[in-house]
C-alpha cells in the first residue's frame, strides 16, 4: 500500500466500511479518477487472502468497477531479457486472456473478460510504450519528491546486485537474501542504455505457491508461454475484472533477493498511475 499510496494525487477522508469488512482503505485521486486502495494483511499473501479482500472492497465500494493488483512477482527472464526492476503486465490478448491459474497439480485455463475500456486504453499504452517509452521513471521522480522518506525504499538497487544465475545453480541455503557469490554462474549479459524500467505484456502465471526453482520455471514458462509468476491474481479474477501488474524482484529461482523488492513496488505503482492518466474518465463517484 506504501507504494500505491505514494502516487495518488490527493488523499481523501476515509469513509465507514461495511459490516463484516475488515480491509483498511486508503481513498484519494489520481486526476479525474477516483481511487480505493486496500492491501493484503500483514504476513499474508496468496489467492484466498486476495479473494477475502476483494471481495470486502466490493461489498463497501459497489462502485468499483475494476481493479489494479499492482506488486511484486518472479519472473522468466529469457528469452525476452526481462531484468530486476522491470514492470510486466498480463495481456489480455496472450494465451488464457493473460492470467494463467496453477499449482503442482492442476491447471485452470479459463480466460477472465476484461471491461472493453481495459483493452483500449492497454493497447493505446502499448503502442505509445513502443515509439516513446514509458513515463515509469517520471512518476517514480514525483512520489520520491512528495514523499522524501520513500528514497531509500525506492531507490534503484544498481546493476551490480542484478544477477542471473544459470539454471542449474540453484542455492540451497536458507536464507532471506542470497548474498553468496557464485561467479562462475552468473550469466553475463549486455549493459542496458539507462536504468528505467521496460515494460512487458505477456501471460502470467498464477499460483498457490511460491517458485524458487529456476529449472521449473524454464520448463513452465516453455510450455505455457509465461513470463511472470505470482500468488494472488487468481484470487481476484472471479471477483473483480483486474489489471495485474507486476515489478519484479526476482528471477523466480533459487536466489531470492528482497533488495529490489521496494523498487519493484514502485515501479509497478507508477506504471498503473501511468495507466490511469491513459484511461478516459467517466465521472462519478466510488
Amino acid at each position: 500500500m506504501v507504494a500505491a499510496r505514494a502516487m495518488l494525487d490527493r488523499i481523501h477522508p476515509t469513509l465507514p466500511n461495511e459490516m463484516g469488512d475488515e480491509n483498511v482503505y486508503i481513498l484519494g485521486n489520481i486526476g479525474a479518477h477516483n481511487i480505493v486502495i486496500t492491501g493484503l494483511r500483514e504476513g499474508t499473501y496468496g489467492a484466498t487472502s486476495a479473494t477475502v479482500a476483494a471481495f470486502n472492497m466490493r461489498q463497501s465500494y459497489p462502485s468499483v468497477k475494476f481493479c489494479f493488483l499492482a506488486g511484486i512477482a518472479g519472473c522468466v527472464p529469457d528469452p525476452h531479457d526481462i531484468r530486476l526492476g522491470d514492470v510486466i503486465v498480463a495481456d489480455p490478448s496472450a494465451s488464457y486472456g493473460g492470467v494463467f491459474q496453477y499449482d503442482r497439480e492442476q491447471r485452470n485455463c479459463r480466460p477472465y473478460k476484461t471491461p472493453d475500456i481495459v483493452l483500449t486504453t492497454l493497447a493505446s499504452l502499448k503502442a505509445k510504450h513502443r515509439h516513446q517509452g514509458s513515463d515509469i521513471p517520471i512518476y517514480q521522480k514525483e512520489a520520491m519528491k512528495r514523499h522524501p522518506r520513500l528514497s531509500q525504499l525506492a531507490q534503484y538497487p544498481g546493476e551490480s546486485v542484478d544477477q542471473l544465475f544459470a539454471a542449474e545453480g540453484n542455492h540451497v541455503l536458507e536464507r532471506p537474501t542470497c548474498n553468496r557469490r557464485v561467479l562462475s554462474g552468473v550469466r553475463q549479459r549486455p549493459r542496458r542504455p539507462d536504468n528505467s524500467p521496460t515494460v512487458f505484456y505477456g501471460l502470467v502465471a498464477s499460483g498457490g505457491m511460491l517458485l524458487k526453482d529456476a529449472a521449473e520455471r524454464d520448463a513452465f514458462a516453455q510450455q505455457y508461454g509465461a513470463i511472470c509468476f505470482e500468488m494472488e491474481a487468481a484470487g481476484i479474477l472471479d471477483i473483480l475484472p483486474c489489471v495485474v501488474v507486476r515489478g519484479v524482484c526476482d528471477y523466480a529461482d533459487s536466489h531470492k533477493n528482497d533488495r529490489w523488492q521496494g523498487y519493484a513496488a514502485m515501479a509497478a505503482a507508477a506504471y498503473t498511475k501511468e495507466f490511469l492518466s491513459h484511461l478516459p474518465s467517466r465521472g462519478g463517484r466510488f
